[in-house]
C-alpha cells in the first residue's frame, strides 16, 4: 500500500525526471541541431522495438538489443534523434509491460541521458576528425556503450521507487557486475554498426538486424523452453516429495493399525511380522527386484488387518469354526484389502492382500482365482502364511518341526500352493536359515520400523 508521503515522493521523482528528459532533448538539439539521415534511424528504431518484443528473460530482468539500437541512432543520425528514439522505445516498453507512471518517467530520463551522452561522445569524435569508418570511432562507441549502460543502471535504481530495494552498491555487485561480460559482447556488435553503415548503407543494417532478431528469437525460445523444463522438474520433485510424505503418513497409519491388532491379539501381529519376513525371502529367491521385495514385505505385514472384524471367539478360540464363523473368516482378505486401498499408493498391496487365500486349484477365497490368475506376490504370501501357521508357537495348533512343515508344503504344492513358489521358499530356508522369533516383540518391531522401511524404499 502506498502511503501519502511515498505517493508525494513518487510525484516529485516523476516530475524531476520529466524535466531532465526535456533538458536532454534541448542539449541534444544544441549539440547538433541538424538531424542526421532518417533511413538508418528508422531502421534502428524498428529493430529496437522488435527486439523488445522478443527480449530474452534473464535472472535480473530482460535482455534485448533495443538499448544498443538507441545508442546507434545517436551515433549515426545525431544525439537529438537518439534521445527521441530513447523516449519512443521506453514508452513502447512501458505500454507492453504495464509500467507505473513514476517508473516510466525515470526510465525515459535514464535512457534519454544515456543516449545523449553516447551521442555527444560520438559527435565530439567526428568533430575532431574521426571518421565513422575508422576503428577509433568504433572504440569510442564501445566505451560510450559501456559508460551509458552503467549510467542508465545507476539512474534507474538510484531513484529507489520500490519499497524494499537493496542499497545501490549491493545491487551493482549482484546485478550489474555479473552482466558486464554480456554487455561487452553487445557493445562490440553495436559499436560496429556505424562502420558498417558508412561502408555498406542501410541495406547492410537491415540484413544484420534480421540475423540478430532471428538469433535473439531462437535464444529466447531455448531459454523459455529450459525454464519450462526446470519448472516441470521442480513440480515433479514437489509432487514426488508430497507423495513420499503421504506414503509415510499412510504407512504410519497402517503401522498403527497393525499395532492395534497387536494390542488385541499379539499372536496375529507377530504372525504378520513373520509372514512379511518369509515372503520377502521368497521374492528374493525368485529373483524379484528390490521394489517387489518391499511390496510383498508390506503386504505380509498388512495381510491380516481385516481380522479386526473377527469376534473374540474366532480370534482367540481354539475350537472348530461354525459355518457362520467361517463365512466371516472368508471376508477378512476383502475387508483388509479395502481398508488398505484407501491409503494412496497402496493399491497394489491391496490386491495382494485380497488374494492371499486363493488356491492354485481355484478352491480358495474370496474370488476363487486359480493358477497364474492369482498375483505372484499373493502366492508368496500364501506359502509364507502356511509355513508360519504350522511352525509358530503362536498357532492354535501344536507347532511342527521345520522338516515336517517343508514336507507338508511339498504335499500341498500344485493344489493349494504354487509349486514353484514352494520350491523357492525351501531353497531360501536351506540357504539362509531364515527364522522369526515369536517369543519376543523385538522381531515384530524390526519388521514394523518406519525408518528402516523408508531407507529400504530409498535404496
Amino acid at each position: 500500500m502506498t502511503t501519502p508521503d511515498h505517493g508525494a515522493r513518487l510525484k516529485q521523482v516523476a516530475g524531476a525526471n520529466i524535466l531532465i528528459t526535456a533538458v536532454a532533448i534541448a542539449f541534444a538539439m544544441a549539440i547538433d541541431p541538424t538531424l542526421g539521415p532518417l533511413a538508418p534511424a528508422l531502421c534502428l528504431l524498428a529493430f529496437a522495438i522488435a527486439s523488445e518484443f522478443v527480449s530474452v528473460p534473464i535472472a535480473a530482468g530482460r535482455l534485448s538489443g533495443c538499448f544498443g539500437a538507441v545508442l546507434a541512432i545517436g551515433w549515426i543520425s545525431g544525439p537529438a534523434l537518439g534521445v527521441l528514439a530513447a523516449i519512443i522505445v521506453t514508452l513502447v516498453e512501458a505500454r507492453r509491460h504495464g509500467t507505473r507512471r513514476a517508473s516510466i518517467a525515470v526510465n525515459v530520463a535514464g535512457l534519454a541521458v544515456a543516449a545523449l551522452l553516447a551521442g555527444a561522445a560520438a559527435h565530439l569524435a567526428q568533430v575532431r576528425g574521426v571518421d565513422a569508418a575508422d576503428t577509433t570511432f568504433a572504440l569510442v562507441c564501445f566505451a560510450a556503450y559501456m559508460a551509458a549502460i552503467c549510467i542508465e543502471f545507476w539512474w534507474v535504481f538510484s531513484a529507489d521507487l520500490g519499497d524494499d530495494l537493496e542499497p545501490l552498491g549491493v545491487m551493482t555487485r549482484h546485478i550489474l557486475v555479473p552482466l558486464l561480460p554480456q554487455f561487452a559482447c553487445m557493445a562490440c556488435v553495436t559499436a560496429a554498426l556505424p562502420m558498417l553503415y558508412s561502408q555498406f548503407g542501410t541495406t547492410a543494417l537491415l540484413l544484420v538486424f534480421t540475423v540478430l532478431l532471428s538469433f535473439q528469437s531462437l535464444v529466447r525460445a531455448l531459454l523459455l523452453s529450459r525454464q519450462r523444463a526446470d519448472q516441470l522438474d521442480e513440480s515433479v520433485r514437489e509432487i514426488a516429495e508430497r507423495e513420499r510424505a503421504l506414503e509415510r503418513l499412510s504407512f504410519g497409519a497402517l503401522r498403527a493399525l497393525v499395532q492395534s491388532v497387536n494390542l488385541r491379539d499379539r499372536m496375529t501381529a507377530r504372525h504378520s511380522g513373520a509372514v512379511a519376513r518369509y515372503a520377502r525371502e521368497i521374492a528374493r529367491e525368485l529373483g524379484l527386484d528390490d521394489h517387489e521385495q518391499e511390496t510383498v514385505h508390506m503386504a505380509g505385514l498388512l495381510h491380516d488387518v481385516g481380522k479386526h472384524i473377527f469376534t473374540d471367539a474366532i480370534l482367540t478360540g481354539g475350537r472348530k469354526l461354525t459355518d457362520d464363523q467361517f463365512e466371516l473368516v472368508k471376508q477378512h482378505p476383502g475387508v483388509g484389502a479395502e481398508l488398505v486401498r484407501g491409503m494412496p499408493g497402496y493399491e497394489r498391496v491391496s490386491d495382494i492382500i485380497r488374494h492371499h487365500h486363493e488356491r492354485i486349484d481355484g478352491r480358495g477365497y474370496p474370488d476363487g482365482l486359480a493358477g497364474e490368475d492369482i498375483p505372484l506376490l499373493s502366492r508368496c504370501i500364501s506359502v509364507a502364511d502356511t509355513y508360519d501357521v504350522m511352525t509358530s508357537r503362536d498357532s492354535y495348533r501344536r507347532p511342527v518341526s521345520r522338516q515336517e512343515a517343508i514336507a507338508e508344503l511339498r504335499r500341498v504344492a500344485g493344489a493349494q500352493l504354487d509349486a514353484a513358489v514352494v520350491d523357492a521358499f525351501i531353497r531360501a530356508l536351506e540357504r539362509t536359515d531364515v527364522r522369526f522369533d515369536h517369543g519376543s516383540a523385538d522381531d515384530l518391531e524390526r519388521q514394523l520400523a518406519v525408518d528402516s522401511w523408508r531407507q529400504r524404499r530409498a535404496a
